[in-house]
């Protein structure tokens, strides 16, 4: 018996020593696929948008929370809307270290993972960001993949986010006109208010889109297949669309008659402030941020009656899309860590609410229907950080998100009805290999600058800027990329 008691009385001595030399020490933490947290890091993220004016503050908030579970922080990074276009590819090609950042088709995701610019995080997704791997829907991972493998962590959101037209429906019942179905009845809109008003129908800059088709691209801006009729397999030109040349001379009527300013391709403003600060008639906006422009316009010109419709008419065959994502940067040296981030990002509501909505109490509150709403003597103007405008949307998740107590009625039944009538691309997961024609794809990017750029703007005579747009794509190569877009899209849909 002594010789147990004298046992246990050393075990119970290791135990307390060992009790005591960890006090004060953070223990070497483990996460997901066992990865040690115990040496701090710092990552740096960059994101596109502009940035909110507590964006900082936020941060602060986030790092603290960060600090005590992945032993990290953060310095996020931004591209404004004005000059991302430019700085991102310059960056991709840099070697500048940094962590993560945002990532989508349209800014060459596939691109870039081609090149190497992104990591390949296929194996690590499962290990350090399990939760969010675990709850993506298959159409989403296969968004990302490219050559089968993945170079992103999709957003966790079916994309039901179109373009549209916004309108005074004060103009809209003054002019007698009911709806605005088409490009066509969005012009003629804009011909109703040069003709009858004072102000520019459509304060536009080159991050207006004034038309849309229902048709996807492939390899390059000029190279398209018609999803509004199903017919994946036949690639065009673009220019040889009727429809695109209807499109043309109707914007080459625009730009001769004044509905936007002759100096569009300089506009740096936004159609959507210059809506909002009452010094544009018209503008486009997505479906999601149209509620925010609402709010914004009622409390400044409450008499605009603002009224949003789809730039491609109904919705009736509308692709349901996952569209944004996060990447690694090949550069990163802690890419585990960085995944561990987007994990929290991505499944865990106090991060998620954090990034999307700000710090509670003081950005917004939690309502008794469950709802965003702002508090008390704060709103849409005011606010240092409003919801979904903070550059967060390659972590969306429609899991956690909060339904916006102010949101436009309609959007809703819209969402409601491309989530139920919406199709998804045969082209999901098909990314463009652009090994063989990278040379012709960068001149063709150049054509696009010096010649599409003006004649989509009407700025130049539409039969001979359309011939001459022609002449150099052909000039750069583009025949060659169609060539090879036909066998790569033969190849992919055979597989399927």
């Amino acid at each position: 018996m002594r010789k147990l008691k004298k046992v246990l009385s050393v075990v119970l001595s290791l135990l307390i020593v060992i009790s005591l030399c960890s006090c004060g020490k953070k223990d070497n933490q483990t996460f997901a696929g066992g990865a040690g947290t115990d040496q701090f890091v710092n990552l740096v993220m960059y994101l596109i948008g502009e940035k909110p004016n507590d964006y900082d503050k936020v941060v602060a908030k986030l790092n603290e929370m960060l600090k005590e579970d992945i032993n990290a922080s953060l310095e996020v990074r931004w591209m404004s809307w004005g000059d991302y276009a430019k700085k991102y590819p310059v960056l991709m090609s840099s070697g500048e270290p940094f962590d993560l950042i945002y990532s989508v088709d349209w800014i060459n995701y596939s691109g870039y993972a081609q090149q190497g610019a992104f990591l390949d995080i296929t194996d690590l997704l499962p290990k350090y960001a399990p939760n969010s791997y675990k709850a993506l829907a298959p159409e989403l991972l296969d968004r990302c993949r490219v050559n089968d493998r993945l170079y992103a962590l999709p957003a966790n959101a079916i994309e039901v986010n179109p373009g549209g037209y916004v309108v005074r429906g004060d103009l809209m019942d003054k002019y007698g006109m009911k709806s605005i179905d088409s490009f066509d009845d969005f012009m003629d809109y804009l011909k109703a208010v040069k003709e009858n008003e004072s102000i520019m129908p459509i304060n536009a800059s080159t991050s207006d889109t004034l038309f849309e088709f229902k048709w996807g691209t492939v390899g390059a801006g000029a190279i398209a297949y018609d999803y509004g009729n199903g017919d994946y397999e036949d690639l065009f030109y673009i220019y040889d669309k009727d429809e695109y040349k209807h499109v043309l001379e109707r914007m080459r009527e625009g730009y001769l008659n004044g509905y936007w300013s002759k100096d569009v391709l300089m506009n740096k403003l936004s159609s959507k402030e210059a809506f909002i600060n009452g010094t544009s008639a018209a503008a486009t906006s997505n479906l999601k941020n149209f509620s925010d422009l609402l709010t914004k316009v009622k409390n400044v010109n409450p008499s605009y009656d603002p009224r949003w419709y789809p730039k491609a008419g109904n919705m009736d065959g509308a692709l349901k899309v996952g569209g944004a994502s996060m990447s690694v940067s090949a550069s990163s040296k802690n890419p585990e860590r960085a995944i561990m981030l987007l994990e929290l990002l991505n499944s865990d509501k106090r991060y998620y609410y954090l990034t999307t909505y700000g710090i509670e109490g003081e950005h917004y509150i939690i309502d008794k229907d469950g709802k965003y709403a702002f508090p008390e003597g704060v709103t849409m103007e005011t606010t240092g950080f409003s919801p979904n405008l903070a550059g967060n949307w390659g972590w969306n998740n429609d899991n956690l998100d909060l339904e916006l107590g102010y949101a436009w009625s309609g959007e809703k039944e819209i969402k409601q009805e491309v989530l139920k009538n919406g199709q998804w691309s045969k082209y999901l997961g098909f990314n463009f290999d652009n090994t063989k024609v990278q040379n012709e794809i960068a001149a063709v990017s150049a054509v696009n600058s010096q010649y599409q750029l003006p004649l989509t703007w009407g700025i130049v005579d539409t039969e001979e800027g359309l011939s001459k747009l022609i002449e150099q794509y052909k000039l750069a190569g583009i025949e060659k990329i169609m060539d090879e877009a036909k066998r790569q899209t033969k190849e992919f849909l055979s597989s399927k």
